[in-house]
């Protein structure tokens, strides 16, 4: 269910769908977030980018966390979260692939196709 209000939330940031904004104050509010600072994430795409990554990535930091030895509540235990989540690439999408450029000839009837 998380992810599927993650996608929803994506798409709304994304453009996909008219009231995107709206849609996500509203929902980061459910979720327990003051509406001004739902407005102001809201109104920042990049920083929202980063805080649906760090949610979705919560329970996997938690375990890691843990597997180190850190107790929930520990100074240890926030460190590792903080370090973790800091560690993580920053509101960057992911780079675009170059483009291919082939061509393609028939030399003595046998199809060659060539990309750079």
């Amino acid at each position: 269910m998380l992810r599927v209000m993650m996608l929803a939330l994506l798409c709304a940031v994304a453009g996909c769908q008219s009231g995107g904004k709206s849609q996500t104050i509203s929902w980061l509010q459910t979720q327990g977030m003051s509406e001004s600072s739902a407005i102001l994430l809201a109104s920042n795409k990049p920083a929202l980018r980063q805080y649906l990554m760090n949610r979705s990535m919560a329970s996997q930091d938690d375990a890691y966390c843990r597997s180190l030895g850190a107790s929930v509540g520990s100074d240890a235990y926030v460190q590792c979260r903080t370090s973790v989540a800091a560690a993580r690439p920053v509101n960057d999408p992911p780079p675009r692939p170059k483009p291919v450029n082939c061509t393609s000839n028939v030399v003595l009837g046998v199809l060659k196709t060539t990309c750079q």
